[in-house]
């Protein structure tokens, strides 16, 4: 899980969780002061993937940078890295 927030003070969260057995990434927008969700965003993912967040950042245009890694059991878990680019107005993927 990772979390930051923008020059405005929003807080953007994400995460991964494995729910019946299937897996699910997820990424929110929450308002500052008072916490509203202003999107969420969920992908699924294969349980296997071990898709894990370790780093969330802002950039100047207000767009997400999202690190982390990825892998299954070979050769180890979590042993590639991930990087993907969203938009900070409404979470689409902008790459990655």
């Amino acid at each position: 899980m990772a979390v930051t927030t923008d020059a405005s003070g929003n807080v953007f969260v994400c995460g991964a969780t494995v729910e019946n057995q299937e897996g699910r990434f997820y990424l929110a927008k929450h308002a500052a002061p008072d916490g509203t969700p202003m999107w969420t965003k969920i992908f699924d993912v294969a349980p296997s993937a071990g898709m894990s967040a370790t780093a969330l950042a802002v950039d100047a245009a207000g767009d997400i940078i999202l690190g982390g890694t990825v892998g299954g059991a070979s050769p180890t878990p979590g042993s590639d890295i991930y990087a993907a680019k969203f938009s900070g107005t409404n979470g689409d993927l902008i790459w990655g």
